[in-house]
This record gives C-alpha cells, sequence and structure tokens, in this order.
C-alpha cells in the first residue's frame, strides 16, 4: 500500500505559521506511555484552555474522551512530541475492551468541546466487530464539537478514520489509508476513511487513499476538500447525502453542500461501483431538500469506465446546483448522470471552462474544451502536470467559481505542497511548475 508523507515547502510553511493562532498556554503537560494508564487518561482529559498537551513517541491503548472546552485565543492543544508522532493503536480487541471512560466506547478519541488542536498523533486499528455498533468505530469522533482542528495526524485501517458531528473543524495536513471494513466485521459497507454527518468541515492538503468502501462519506450542511489527494476507492470516491442533524438544528428547508477545489482524484481500476465518482443520495424528508456540489481546478482521472463525475439517485426528490469550473477529466465516460428527473426532482447543471475526453463532446456544449491529446509530465507515475506543448495550458476561465493559491505534487510517494501562481490553465496543476 501507498503511504504518503507531505512535505511543505518554505512558503508554505511560514503560512501555516502565520495562520496559527497565538496563545499564550497556561501549561505544559508532557505525557509518556511509561506512565499508566490511569495516569495518561487524566492528564489528557483533564486539560483546560491554554493548556498543552505533549505526547511522547511511543505506543498507547487507552480510549480518550476531551469535554472540556478552550478559548479562542487559548486553545486546548494535545500534540505528539519527539522525532516520531505516537500511535494510538487499538489492535487486537474491540475498542470497548480498552480502558477509557464508559459513556464512550466507539472511537479511540471522542472530542466534545470545543477550541481544541490536535496534532502529529497516529490512530491505528479502531474496530468494533460485535454488538449493534459493529463496523462503526473510528480512530477520532466528533461529537457536537466545533472549533476543531487536527493537523499532520496518520489514521490508518480503523473502521472510519475519522467521524462525527462538528462545526468548523479543519483537518488539514492529515493521512488517511486503509480506513474500512476488516475481514472479520460483517458489516462490509459501513466504514470508510472519511464519515462527516453533520456540519461544517474543511479537509485541506489531505491525501484520502486506499478506502474499503468510500474515501469521504459526507453529511453536512458545507464540507469541503481543498487541495486533496483521493485514490483507489473502494466504491466510490465522494458521497454526499442528507443529514438528520442539520436538517433538526436548522428545521424546515435543508441545504448540504460538497465542495473540491484543486483536488487530484485517481479512480481505482476496479471498484465495487464503477458508475460514479460523485454520489448525491435524498433520504425521504417532508421539507425542501438542496444537494449541491462544486469542482473547481480539479483533475480528475478514471479508469476508462462509463463513471460519472456526479451521478444523483432517484429514491427521494431533491434540488440539486452541480457547478463544474475549470477542471481536467480523462477516461471518464459521463459528467453528470441523472437518473431521475421530474416529480419533485430539480437538478441543473452549470459545465463550463472544463478539459473532457473528445468522446464527450457530443454531450457538451462549447463553452468546454475537447483536446485530442494531453501531454503530462508523467502519468504512469501520476504526475499529471500539463507539459508546455499540452492542448490544454492556459484554458481556464478564472472568473468561474473559486480561484486555487496552491497544488499538491506526488513525488516518489510524498506529497508537495507549493503555492500557484496563477489560474490560467484548467485543472488542479500550473503547467510550469
Amino acid at each position: 500500500m501507498k503511504y504518503f508523507k507531505i512535505y511543505l515547502t518554505f512558503p508554505a510553511y511560514i503560512f501555516f505559521l502565520i495562520m496559527s493562532p497565538a496563545c499564550i498556554f497556561a501549561n505544559i503537560i508532557e505525557v509518556s506511555p511509561t506512565e499508566s494508564d490511569k495516569t495518561i487518561i487524566s492528564k489528557i482529559e483533564g486539560a483546560q484552555a491554554g493548556d498543552r498537551i505533549k505526547i511522547a513517541p511511543g505506543t498507547y491503548k487507552v480510549r480518550i474522551r476531551l469535554t472540556n472546552s478552550g478559548k479562542k485565543d487559548a486553545p486546548i492543544i494535545v500534540e505528539g512530541s519527539g522525532d516520531s508522532r505516537p500511535r494510538w493503536d487499538l489492535s487486537g480487541h474491540d475498542i470497548d475492551a480498552f480502558p477509557g471512560s464508559k459513556w464512550f466506547e466507539r472511537s479511540a478519541w471522542q472530542i466534545e468541546g470545543k477550541y481544541i488542536e490536535i496534532r502529529n498523533i497516529e490512530f491505528l486499528n479502531a474496530h468494533l466487530e460485535t454488538g449493534g455498533t459493529a463496523g462503526n468505530g473510528s480512530g477520532i469522533r466528533l461529537l457536537n464539537a466545533r472549533d476543531i482542528t487536527i493537523e499532520n495526524c496518520l489514521f490508518k485501517n480503523n473502521d472510519n478514520g475519522i467521524q462525527g458531528h462538528g462545526e468548523n473543524v479543519l483537518v488539514q495536513r492529515c493521512q488517511f489509508q486503509g480506513n474500512g471494513e476488516t475481514d472479520k466485521n460483517p458489516y462490509a459497507d459501513s466504514g470508510h476513511n472519511i464519515y462527516t454527518h453533520s456540519g461544517s468541515w474543511t479537509f485541506r492538503f489531505c491525501s484520502i487513499i486506499d478506502s474499503k468502501h468510500q474515501n469521504a462519506h459526507c453529511r453536512g450542511s458545507d464540507i469541503r476538500f481543498e487541495y486533496c489527494w483521493f485514490e483507489n476507492e473502494g466504491s466510490y470516491a465522494l458521497d454526499l447525502m442528507t443529514s438528520q442533524k442539520d436538517h433538526e438544528r436548522h428545521g424546515g428547508a435543508y441545504s448540504g453542500a460538497i465542495t473540491l477545489l484543486g483536488c487530484v482524484v485517481i479512480q481505482a481500476k476496479n471498484p465495487k461501483n464503477t458508475s460514479k465518482i460523485v454520489a448525491l443520495s435524498c433520504q425521504p424528508r417532508k421539507d425542501s431538500v438542496a444537494l449541491n456540489v462544486n469542482l473547481y481546478y480539479c483533475t480528475v482521472i478514471g479508469n476508462g469506465s462509463s463513471a460519472a463525475i456526479v451521478r444523483t439517485s432517484k429514491d427521494h426528490p431533491f434540488k440539486s446546483r452541480i457547478n463544474i469550473y475549470n477542471s481536467l477529466f480523462q477516461g471518464i465516460g459521463q459528467s453528470v448522470r441523472i437518473d431521475s428527473q421530474g416529480n419533485g426532482f430539480d437538478i441543473v447543471s452549470d459545465i463550463r471552462s472544463n478539459i473532457w475526453p473528445e468522446a464527450l463532446k457530443k454531450d457538451l456544449d462549447a463553452a468546454n474544451h475537447f483536446p485530442q491529446q494531453m501531454l503530462f509530465a508523467d502519468a504512469i507515475h501520476h504526475d499529471y502536470r500539463l507539459t508546455s506543448k499540452s492542448e490544454g495550458i492556459g484554458l481556464a476561465n478564472a472568473n468561474l467559481g473559486e480561484m486555487p493559491r496552491w497544488h499538491i505534487i506526488q513525488k516518489s510517494g510524498k506529497l508537495e505542497i507549493l503555492p500557484r501562481n496563477t489560474a490560467q490553465d484548467v485543472g488542479a496543476y500550473e503547467h510550469n511548475q
């Protein structure tokens, strides 16, 4: 399996320093794997606003529940320290068999507070293989949390990498790999790399790969993926469904949206579901439902099947606005597949200034481009930057959608983040870098 490490160039590193909130830490608390389970739990769960918890490298096998909250100018910070990240490894048993609060038993960590930052930790092998919640464990679970930052963490081989209800959640420079069902888990379709239940989330500079089911299963009012790398999904890459919690909280009409900006999406060779890259599905509702999709400056490489970029379900009526601008598609069979129209469905697509396979020319209008040959820097090794001789140079319309500020390049299994100087080229890359 591939394992992406993410490295920042110097300008990008300065950006993150500038964006980090300035605060004065009230206390620095050190945690070691040689301490008792009770001491480890007490130190981390007892953190107060402004505290900084520094966790030494090693393997930890306890469950953590963060119910305290920080403040905007004094967050609670929990971070790995040292030369390697501490490993929260719950292999060998179900999650609920490990020491921790009896009030939660579905994740290695559960976050219930606000203004909390978690950095530099690995979450591994968190599973539930028995009981009513089998297959629905996770590395981190958010429960009505808000103003949460999770940075430079690895989520690998859990039922779900991260899941839950959250508002204003930022997940950046994290790796999600191989999360989903295990051989022992009878609930084969219940696990994903990412599963948002409600709220507003931003995933930025993340590698999201090798999911056993979906790379991202999304419910929420505003779910954003900025400059992320998706690859090798078990079923389909992403979906957006209605969120019961958001619907109840806002009342009346419900609206959810998923946005991809500057992302690279590489479809698996043989996924379980080859009909779509992004799926829209509405569960029964009495009120009006809108599910919206935005793709801006993305590069999507299909497997040559008939897959559609976006496919809408026909189960229950909903409205949808699908905006696809300045993106590059190859090996794709359709742009948008609408399985039902009329009887309460209202699906509107605005598809402009993209590069598509020539075979789709008959289905799309002149606002798009159909070059006969795309010239990539090194497609075999997933370098999809356009060469200087490519027909796709300079075809973007920067007045459509959002403009990219960064692009991500994979080099020898490493994900590198570089600033993007212009928005003239279609796709996730600026051609001359």
